[in-house]
């Protein structure tokens, strides 16, 4: 299943509109629009307004990937649960922080 199929069976579930469905998430009804029709590549941070106002995980968008077994550590384990507690806001933040530690690092 296409990520665009996943998302519009998923939206439906929730008895959402597209128009519905953009005022919650904060994307523009025309890229939710595109991403079901597979005419465009969904950034990740637009899967995460989405996921986020789904009241899903990313990850239950890829119902193929879940499947897989995914070993991780209790240390990454707690670092994506206060991840999902964060808010839009505080996500970007943290992402911005981590992005600069690993710029940092390769100097």
């Amino acid at each position: 299943m296409q990520i665009g199929d996943r998302l519009r069976t998923l939206r439906r579930e929730k008895n959402l509109t597209t128009t519905q469905l953009s005022k919650l998430s904060g994307v523009t009804q025309s890229t939710i629009s595109e991403i079901e029709n597979d005419n465009r590549s969904p950034q990740l941070d637009t899967l995460d307004k989405i996921c986020q106002a789904l009241g899903i995980s990313i990850n239950e968008l890829f119902p193929a990937a879940t499947n897989r077994t995914l070993f991780l550590s209790d240390e990454e384990k707690h670092i994506l649960q206060v991840f999902y507690q964060l808010n839009p806001h505080e996500r970007e933040a943290l992402k911005t922080l981590v992005t600069s530690l690993l710029d940092r690092s390769k100097t």
